[in-house]
């Protein structure tokens, strides 16, 4: 990476992130103001990892009863 001369090209692009390849193979992840230059396998690893905290995270929301809902200003006793 230190001999980088930055060429990239954008790969995905979605309402919240992007991921771009620079021409020495790094790929660069943007979200929001933070962006993340990874090896190719880190990223596949980085996004296998958020599926699966997606599926756990979903499963959970099925698995909770709702929550309590309070009328405003009433205090459950």
């Amino acid at each position: 990476m230190d001999n980088c001369h930055p060429k990239r090209t954008l790969v995905a692009q979605g309402p919240l992130s992007q991921v771009e390849e620079c021409s020495c193979g790094i790929l660069h992840v943007t979200l929001g103001a933070l962006t993340l230059r990874l090896q190719p396998d880190c990223v596949a690893s980085l996004a296998e990892t958020l599926t699966e905290a997606t599926r756990r995270l979903e499963a959970r929301k099925t698995e909770m009863p709702a929550p309590l809902r309070c009328p405003p200003g009433e205090l459950p006793s």
